[in-house]
């Protein structure tokens, strides 16, 4: 199984993975929410990435040693996003087009924790509309979603089939056949 051996490979298997995501600059609110989900330490594996936000990689890299985390892994800016979104079960994250729509189209489950108000609260309003993730601004909730999530297999499942429903695709392909086919000249002129 692909999963397991990705789980083995970042150092998580056997457990369930929350990952904390917020893209190239981190997460907002990054220490807040690992100091909030510290109480669940051994229950499941946490993987935060920092992206360039070396504040954030600090801080978290000094909260793992504090506090003996050993189910806390923490990256930098990382190029193996995909891999951490397809062996992680939970992702917290902030709502940008790109990264929500690569967790969905994962077929994880999004708790989304912040977003650039107007020009994100499309993607926020698309993800609780749907019932394909939760919306939880407030960080001190967040535990309780993910032990939810976690500990309600009924309510888990019930969010991985809503997005599994949504039937996303990537459009690559098609678009990549589209130019091709309306780029080249017509030969037969």
């Amino acid at each position: 199984n692909a999963i397991v051996s990705l789980k083995k490979l970042y150092g998580v298997e056997n457990k369930n993975v929350l990952l904390i995501l917020g893209g190239g600059d981190g997460i907002p609110k990054g220490k807040r929410i690992l100091m909030n989900l510290l109480k669940n330490k051994d229950e499941y594996a946490i993987i935060i990435v920092c992206g360039k936000n070396k504040k954030l990689f600090n801080q978290a890299t000094q909260i793992k040693t504090k506090y003996n985390w050993k189910n806390l892994v923490v990256y930098g800016f990382v190029d193996f996003v995909y891999d951490l979104i397809c062996l992680s079960d939970l992702v917290i994250t902030k709502c940008g087009a790109s990264t929500f729509m690569e967790i969905l189209m994962s077929g994880k489950i999004p708790i989304v924790n912040s977003y650039i108000w107007e020009q994100e609260k499309g993607n926020v309003d698309f993800i609780v509309d749907n019932k394909l993730g939760v919306y939880e601004k407030r960080v001190n909730r967040l535990p309780q979603i993910v032990n939810h999530l976690f500990n309600d297999k009924d309510a888990f499942d019930e969010f991985k089939k809503n997005i599994e429903n949504i039937r996303l695709i990537n459009g690559t392909n098609d678009v990549a056949e589209f130019i091709t086919k309306y780029s080249r000249p017509n030969l037969s002129d």
